[in-house]
């Protein structure tokens, strides 16, 4: 029997982490720590912001080789566009063998600096990044081979995905029409038992609602948390299973049996005696519990007081007072309930009719289970003082998920049936302004989530911005999903000789009114006595022609999802290639390039790969900083983040959460951490030889998928449906490393439900796959993983989008180590702040304090692009500012650079590196640890 192997801790991937970094302190000829125990890294962090913060760092970069202190690093943390940059770095060291002196020198003999002769001649590596900085179409032109190859490989990913996504939700639009269609069938099944199956039904939801009320008035708090009764610690699976299942149950037997049987006020004694039989089981039974209920309660009440006659009194009182209330507001429940079945009997249609049936179908269920949730409210208040505050919150909490249950039944049959008679109404009474507002919103919510023109607002606008955008979204969600029904609705009859069928209600809706609710269910009945006439005899037995696309539709659904991949048709794979042959395959001097595509798999090599030849990792050691998504996590608190940290490295996969984050806390005696780490050699492997697992390139793009329908604390519910819809995702799907049995597949499982948990947004930890995303969705600096190793030294270089310095991101990673790891962090901002009258800092570094929890202290610098006063920069580059009054700060979705951009960017990285090279200057490619 094979062994479990269980995810290592991150305690044990620290340790690992440790002894490489020492060895390859060694092998670079650093001195030997005196006391490795006490030895602490130093880190270097480049920040998100796509390729400006990638060319942006790599000035810092350069100025950092020009002082001789990138071999003092031992990390080198990044997320998103400083993971361009910082991949360029690493894999240039691996193909030189780990010299890291070689390409050290490199990049200083073509930094942009005067002091040389040779500052104007561009190492092959720097020439390559230059040509390719508009990486994604190297090619500019809308018409260049380059962009429309982008263009059709979206256009391609997008189809593939639309077959699943629209025949999922036409199998959903066709179940109401099956089930209007059989309704014959299912009446003529169920008609013997109905009767009793409302009886039944009735008397199990009443019992059991009264069981469920006795059960949360008892007091867990009172008790040892380890002897906590079996039925509170698993009340809420309990709710489930005896209320909520059964009362929907209930409503659809209910209403069939009222189909079925006449008006309830002119009912035979024979049936009256029934109902009456039922009401008295009903009110015994609710009395039993009741009481049974009270007897314990008054016991204990009995058995506290010291008075003997006035014991026996309580005991009276209490035992008998709670069940006549009890009773008595379980009859004026039930009456209003009764009334409130009269009222629904009366109101729809009862006949066979395909329009009532339509009417019944789709507002009976809903409007029962409705009447039950007002008996609730009717037993709720009467009962008064006789329940505590949290009854009546269990109370709200059943209704809520009945609630859950009834609206999509609601929405799906309004879809099938009412939708698209409205919409075709809509077309023909105002085609142009139709297709002109749906076209508008469908616009600039794409506009709104593909630009980061937020980024250039103050946070008030930003959150309004924010609001309005995922209202747009929403309203473009209902218009493609109608526009969905109504083509269905369309395609489904033939298109010739039965068309005359549907002129009739379409007539009714071109009067310049909207159609009532008796007019849509009139045509959608008409069109289902159509299927259901048009079919074919199978052994005798007659199939309606509403069968046929249930069937195709099903067998597509299935073998697509099975077959596609989700990860390599999305923008994660087109995204990856790009990036990969611009960073990665800078340094690749043996490039055999394909003549017809431009990219050579040889660019690329598998993260486990980041080695040197006698197996040391490349040092500085790589830490790429990705999201994983946690939008539907159990824990409040993380429902502003709605992600976590998952780092990839070239030793190991996984995340931790700490007490304070995920749902890893059980109160009921669970562990205080929940963590998933993995070696990097074995993670996501699977059958699939194309690829060793992950891969440096494909750690890139996770690293910097900034634009996916999981977004971390930019997550929207309606703007993830829309980006899912039209595959604007670059974020990766990968099992899950805490789980055993899946972490090694290479798959991402069963890829409709990948694109539903995306459509809707459910995420977490325990999933058997975990949705990555861009970094930045959690924290952008990279300073977090560094910290979470007490780093006692950290550069950091801050190249986001902050015009308006406003240190958002560097706010939220101070933030979160302080809450997650009892870290401070403390800056002195001031100097980075505009001063007037250009609003223009006069320093682009600052120096900060950090003290960790065990008493050790640290430091940190801080490097923010920007511009200064007085200007020190050359004129080129305060040229570009003068055109360009955006930059540093322009928006990160212009991924296209041109050779001036390029150029300003990182000349300005290269000034702001020199200048904080004055606070690094302890730094020493061969000084010990212990020295300084």
């Amino acid at each position: 029997m094979k062994s479990k192997e269980y995810a290592l801790s991150f305690e044990k991937v620290q340790e690992e982490e440790k002894a490489e970094i020492l060895k390859s302190r060694q092998r670079s000829g650093l001195e030997k720590p005196a006391d490795e125990n006490l030895w602490r890294p130093r880190g270097l962090a480049f920040s998100g912001g796509g390729i400006r913060s990638a060319t942006f760092c790599l000035g810092v970069l350069q100025a950092i080789c020009v002082k001789k202190q990138l071999n003092s690093y031992d990390y080198l943390s990044t997320v998103s566009g400083g993971g361009y940059i910082g991949a360029f770095l690493t894999t240039w060291i691996q193909r030189k063998d780990g010299d890291i002196a070689k390409v050290e020198a490199a990049l200083a003999r073509s930094a942009p600096t005067s002091d040389k002769s040779n500052a104007a001649v561009d190492m092959q590596e720097l020439d390559w990044l230059r040509r390719y900085s508009n990486y994604l179409t190297p090619r500019a032109g809308l018409l260049s081979l380059d962009t429309i190859t982008l263009i059709a490989a979206w256009l391609r990913n997008v189809a593939l995905n639309w077959i699943l996504i629209v025949s999922f939700w036409w199998l959903v639009l066709l179940a109401p029409r099956v089930v209007v269609v059989s309704d014959n069938q299912l009446r003529q099944l169920v008609s013997p038992l109905l009767l009793k199956g409302v009886t039944g039904l009735s008397l199990w939801i009443i019992v059991a609602a009264a069981v469920q009320l006795q059960i949360q008035s008892w007091d867990p708090v009172s008790r040892d948390r380890k002897q906590t009764p079996f039925l509170v610690r698993n009340s809420d699976t309990l709710a489930n299973l005896t209320l909520v299942i059964p009362i929907a149950l209930w409503a659809l037997v209910m209403m069939l049996w009222l189909h079925d049987q006449p008006a309830l006020v002119s009912w035979t004694w024979e049936n009256r005696s029934t109902i009456e039989k039922f009401v008295v089981v009903a009110l015994v039974a609710i009395l039993l519990t009741e009481m049974l209920g009270s007897l314990l309660k008054a016991q204990r009440a009995r058995d506290s007081h010291p008075d003997a006659a006035r014991r026996v009194l309580d005991y009276l009182i209490n035992a008998t007072r709670p069940c006549l209330v009890m009773l008595l507001s379980s009859v004026c429940a039930l009456t209003v309930g009764f009334c409130l079945l009269l009222w629904l009997q009366s109101t729809f249609s009862m006949d066979d009719s395909r329009q009532a049936l339509i009417s019944m179908y789709t507002f009976l269920p809903p409007s029962l289970i409705g009447v039950f949730c007002l008996m609730g409210v009717v037993f709720v208040g009467l009962a008064g003082s006789l329940y505590r505050d949290r009854t009546r919150e269990w109370w709200s909490r059943l209704t809520a998920r009945l609630l859950v249950v009834a609206l999509p039944w609601l929405g799906a049959f309004l879809f099938a049936f009412y939708v698209p008679p409205l919409v075709r109404w809509a077309l023909l009474n105002a085609p142009y302004w139709l297709s002109l507002v749906s076209l508008g919103w469908v616009v600039t919510t794409l506009l709104g989530a593909t630009s980061k023109s937020a980024e250039r607002l103050n946070t008030t606008n930003r959150e309004r911005y924010g609001a309005a955008l995922n209202v747009a979204a929403g309203v473009g969600v209902i218009l493609i999903c109608a526009l969905l029904a109504w083509i269905l609705d369309a395609l489904l009859p033939p298109l010739s000789q039965h068309s005359l069928i549907f002129d009739d209600p379409i007539r009714n809706f071109t009067h310049g009114h909207l159609p009532d609710w008796s007019d849509l269910a009139a045509s959608a009945s008409a069109r289902l006595q159509f299927l259901e006439g048009m079919g074919a005899t199978v052994y005798g037995h007659h199939i309606p022609f509403i069968a046929e696309p249930v069937i195709v539709l099903s067998v597509i659904f299935l073998v697509f999802g099975l077959r596609i991949e989700i990860n390599r048709f999305s923008l994660q794979e087109v995204y990856r290639n790009r990036l990969t042959r611009c960073y990665l395959g800078a340094s690749n001097e043996k490039r055999m390039r394909n003549p017809f595509t431009g990219f050579d798999l040889g660019d690329d090599m598998p993260l486990k790969n980041l080695k040197c030849e006698d197996d040391t990792i490349v040092r500085p050691f790589h830490l790429f900083n990705t999201a994983m998504n946690i939008a539907q996590g159990k824990n409040l608190a993380w429902q502003e983040r709605k992600a976590a940290s998952f780092v990839l490295t070239p030793l190991h996969v996984g995340y931790r959460l700490s007490s304070v984050q995920g749902d890893c806390t059980d109160r009921m005696g669970g562990k205080e951490t929940h963590f998933g780490f993995r070696p990097i050699a074995e993670f996501a492997r699977g059958a699939d030889n194309e690829e060793e697992g992950i891969s440096v390139g494909g750690a890139v793009a996770t690293s910097g998928a900034a634009l996916s329908p999981e977004m971390g604390y930019h997550t929207k519910p309606t703007l993830s449906f829309l980006l899912t819809l039209f595959n604007l995702r670059l974020g990766r799907w990968c099992p899950n490393p805490s789980k055993e049995d899946s972490w090694k597949s290479r798959r991402s499982g069963f890829a409709p439900w990948r694109l539903l948990q995306e459509l809707a947004g459910r995420t977490n930890e325990y999933n058997q796959y975990i949705c990555l995303s861009d970094g930045g969705h959690f924290e952008n600096l990279g300073i977090y993983e560094l910290i979470r190793r007490q780093c006692e030294f950290i550069l950091a270089v801050d190249a986001t989008a902050d015009g308006s310095r406003a240190f958002e991101d560097l706010g939220n990673a101070v933030r979160k180590c302080r809450i997650d790891f009892g870290v401070e962090i403390n800056f002195d901002l001031n100097p980075l702040r505009g001063q007037s009258p250009e609003n223009l800092p006069q320093v682009t570094y600052v120096v900060g304090n950090i003290r960790y929890p065990d008493g050790q202290h640290g430091r940190i610098v801080l490097i923010k692009a920007s511009m200064c006063r007085p200007p020190r920069e050359p004129a080129d580059v305060q040229s570009y500012a003068t055109r360009f009054t955006g930059f540093p700060h322009q928006s990160t979705a212009d991924q296209f650079f041109d050779e001036s951009q390029f150029e300003s960017y990182r000349k300005l990285g290269y000034l702001a590196g020199c200048a904080a090279s004055t606070a690094c200057k302890h730094l020493s490619p061969h000084r010990s640890a212990q020295a300084g």
